[in-house]
């Protein structure tokens, strides 16, 4: 199951905290009171910048942190790709087998026609109706297609072409507009895949909002 985000309103009691692992690179502190600086080492949930404040008497006032906190982070992106592909298409004429279903009971009307786990089936169902009265018959037509199977070897040059696009579109929706440092890219056969994984030294800010706990 996945955890939804925590909401945390406009202006509500909170701290700015980490989203992952990185070395500060700069902050901007607009309010509450910086808990790191610049060059240190935080990881994923460290309190970045507190809500927490010391008043004039000596007290702690809790309010709302804000601020930007810029890290240089790592990120690994993996994607792979078989290289022993098997595809099917259709081949022959399609076969066709009527059913009937009578009161949830189903009644083969052509039973001498058979088929096995080489063919690919699509269903299509009609139910009886006169003159806007239904009634429990339904008639049921599977159309088999027979499947032939072929075995396709990809060459490392294919192999690589696939996975550039994979790795490119995850870039897009993984890292989208935070700012690449460098990217180096790796390829390598595992088993019957070839596998791609890029890992990026990436400029990113990694405050987030988190209510303070009562």
């Amino acid at each position: 199951k996945i955890k939804s985000p925590e909401i945390v309103k406009e202006g509500s009691p909170c701290n700015l905290v980490a989203t992952s692992e990185g070395q500060i690179e700069r902050m901007e502190v607009y309010k509450g009171s910086a808990c790191v600086s610049e060059g240190d080492a935080v990881i994923r949930g460290q309190i970045l910048i507190s809500g927490a404040t010391v008043n004039e008497a000596g007290g702690t006032d809790v309010s709302e942190a804000d601020g930007k906190v810029f890290a240089k982070t790592k990120r690994k992106l993996v994607e792979r790709v078989k290289l022993r592909q098997l595809s099917a298409s259709d081949d022959g004429k399609p076969v066709k087998k009527y059913k009937v279903n009578i009161f949830e009971k189903e009644i083969p009307l052509n039973p001498w026609v058979k088929t096995d786990e080489e063919y690919r089936t699509e269903s299509f169902s009609n139910e009886m109706n006169f003159f806007g009265i239904k009634f429990p018959l339904i008639f049921n037509t599977e159309v088999c297609f027979h499947q032939k199977c072929e075995e396709k070897f990809l060459n490392i040059e294919e192999a690589s072409k696939i996975l550039e696009s994979k790795i490119a579109q995850k870039e897009e929706n993984e890292i989208g507009e935070i700012k690449i440092l460098s990217k180096n890219v790796n390829n390598y056969e595992e088993d019957n895949d070839f596998v791609c994984e890029a890992t990026y030294n990436c400029l990113e800010n990694i405050a987030k909002k988190q209510n303070v706990s009562e």
